[in-house]
């Protein structure tokens, strides 16, 4: 992952046809005849995907956020501040 993408979970996605829009992951368009699932993050932020290209995000966020937060955990039972 290299920051363009959330790495904070979104608790809600929808999903329907594309209408054009630009796919957060690839910045390819979303065509009429694609799923697009588009979501909001606990910090406003407003995404879209294509279907398959926010299966990839979920599953690489999903590892990011738990090498977080073993380093994280690391470094507190080490004494050193986060």
């Amino acid at each position: 992952m290299d920051g363009r993408l959330p790495v904070e979970p979104m608790p809600r996605v929808w999903g329907g046809p594309g209408n054009g829009e630009k796919c957060d992951a690839c910045d390819e368009k979303v065509e009429k005849s694609d799923l697009v699932v588009e979501g909001r993050t606990e910090r406003g932020r407003v995404v879209f995907f294509h279907a398959k290209c926010f299966y990839v995000w979920e599953k690489e966020r999903i590892v990011v956020a738990h090498e977080r937060s073993t380093w994280e955990f690391e470094r507190n039972k080490a004494g050193q501040p986060t």
